[in-house]
């Protein structure tokens, strides 16, 4: 209900009983006037009252929802930006080995997220970018990344 709906009930309430008010006598009547005029005005204002906190209940749900839809689509980006910023930094951290080994390649890494919310490297895309020389820096690298990255040779895919 809105406020211009309930408050010139009130008004005029408020002014009917302060003229009865006025014109009683003093004493028991004046007392029990005046318990008569609160519960006038309080039953006078309910209405405005009741739907308006109902309302503002929710308005609070509603509110509420609306947080919790919102951390829930910052936490999926956050997921998104941590999961490409693994996939960057894993893969130039390959390439500068493969470097160090004389290798050119070009490191496609897949990161994953386990079940208790930790990022690691699922597997990863070696693609040469010249064939390699030696068979034995190509072993090296395979070797490096299980053991440094924890990415078992089944999950190693090598584009020669």
């Amino acid at each position: 209900m809105e406020s211009s709906n309930w408050l010139s009930p009130l008004l005029g309430s408020g002014l009917l009983v302060s003229l009865l008010l006025a014109v009683m006598p003093e004493g028991g009547p004046k007392r029990i006037g005046g318990m008569v005029a609160c519960a006038l005005l309080f039953f006078t204002i309910l209405p405005g009252i009741v739907p308006a906190a109902l309302n503002a209940g929710g308005a609070a749900a509603s509110y509420r929802e609306s947080l919790e839809e919102k951390m829930r689509m910052a936490e999926q980006d956050a997921e998104k930006e941590a999961l490409t910023l693994m996939r960057q930094y894993a893969g130039a951290l390959i390439e500068k080995k493969a470097e160090e080994l004389s290798l050119e390649i070009k490191a496609d890494c897949d990161p994953a997220i386990d079940e208790n919310g930790d990022i690691y490297l699922y597997g990863v895309t070696i693609t040469y970018r010249q064939r390699p020389d030696e068979e034995d820096s190509v072993t090296a690298l395979k070797e490096w990344m299980r053991k440094t990255l924890g990415i078992p040779l089944k999950r190693q895919k090598h584009i020669r």
